[in-house]
């Protein structure tokens, strides 16, 4: 398919062509790519918008730089919060990445931005980042003169699930200086705060848990780390008994369903995608990003 006609996909009322295009446009990402998400950010279009939005989150960190350009210097409001918006989901697709220091800088700008469309969803994408966004949500939040931005901010350190967030918001509450709503936000927020602290600490204990049945074989290495959400996991045939199985010259059909066209269609549709061994991390990387589900990786004979 080409590059117009995947764009052309982008907008189809459909989620799963939508998803589908997606997936292809990450994995090209180049630089010509990208400038064409970013001219999408101002179309009245939403569906178009959110997908260009959801693209560009999935390519990654390359994406940075033109976001928090736009992000501080555009004219348009629209595109002001697409581009944040899109840097909350660089944030949720790449937690496994340090999220880029430009990106926290741009988004620390964004919080000043007098239109509440752009600054509340550069809160939103400072929560995605989490930990690291922490000491500059609260800076913010006693520096700032804004109750409805104090208020965003609030619900967001609740959010958070770090504990150093119960302090913050109790002096929020005990100070009359913040207006009478941001204090009451504060107290509706304390116990959201610690149900997500006892729920993360409940995923850590399962993690841990899971991780001390893990026999740590190279093949369970890598099925964890590629294969994170497969329903049946990859295995290699054997040849000669086993011994000398060399998989990097080999091509796999990777089997997925959309999460989001599966419900709102309400029936599963499998796709499958043929790939390199070089190229299947990524891959499976892309399509869970994407919302995806993996049901099996099993080698082309």
């Amino acid at each position: 398919m080409t590059t117009d006609s995947l764009f052309e996909q982008l907008k189809h009322p459909n989620p799963h062509l939508r998803d589908r295009a997606m997936l292809e446009l990450a994995e090209i990402s180049d630089e010509t790519i990208i400038s064409r998400l970013m001219s999408v950010l101002d179309e009245e279009d939403v569906v178009y918008r959110r997908a260009a939005v959801k693209t560009l989150g999935a390519i990654g960190k390359d994406t940075v730089s033109p976001l928090v350009e736009s992000l501080l210097n555009s004219d348009n409001v629209t595109v002001r919060g697409s581009c944040a918006k899109a840097l909350a989901q660089v944030a949720i697709n790449y937690r496994d990445q340090p999220f880029p220091s430009e990106g926290l800088e741009g988004l620390t700008k964004a919080l000043d931005d007098p239109n509440p469309v752009v600054h509340v969803a550069a809160v939103m994408a400072l929560g995605e980042v989490g930990n690291p966004a922490f000491d500059i949500l609260v800076e913010s939040l006693n520096t700032t003169d804004n109750p409805a931005l104090q208020v965003t901010i609030v619900n967001t350190l609740a959010s958070l699930g770090d504990i150093r967030a119960e302090e913050i918001l109790q002096a929020v509450i005990d100070d009359e200086n913040f207006d009478s709503y941001v204090r009451e936000s504060a107290t509706s927020a304390l116990p959201r705060l610690d149900q997500v602290i006892k729920y993360k600490e409940i995923n850590a204990q399962r993690f841990q848990a899971k991780s001390t049945t893990n026999d740590g074989d190279d093949s369970s290495k890598l099925s964890s780390s590629i294969a994170a959400n497969l329903e049946t996991p990859m295995k290699a045939p054997l040849v000669d008994n086993g011994a000398n199985y060399d998989n990097t010259r080999k091509r796999f059909r990777i089997a997925f369903v959309s999460k989001t066209s599966a419900a709102r269609l309400k029936k599963l549709s499998v796709q499958q995608r043929v790939v390199k061994y070089s190229q299947m991390s990524r891959q499976i990387q892309n399509i869970q990003k994407l919302g995806g589900k993996i049901l099996s990786v099993t080698e082309v004979v």
